[in-house]
């Protein structure tokens, strides 16, 4: 889905602004920045996670 589709308002992504530095983190060691209601709704089938995710084994702290 096209994120210009997306039901997911920007200011949920709005911790995640200027945040460049996490580009030269390995993901796993990231921090989720996201609004914790969405820890709820990540392994939802509604967000379509792939099958092999990570997430899929355990969630990160949020």
């Amino acid at each position: 889905m096209p994120v210009e589709r997306s039901r997911v308002l920007l200011r949920t992504f709005a911790d995640y602004e200027g945040r460049w530095d996490l580009l030269e983190v390995d993901q796993g060691a990231a921090p989720v920045l996201l609004p914790s209601r969405f820890r709820d709704l990540a392994l939802s089938d509604s967000v379509g996670l792939p099958p092999d995710h990570e997430w899929r084994e355990g969630l990160p702290e949020w």
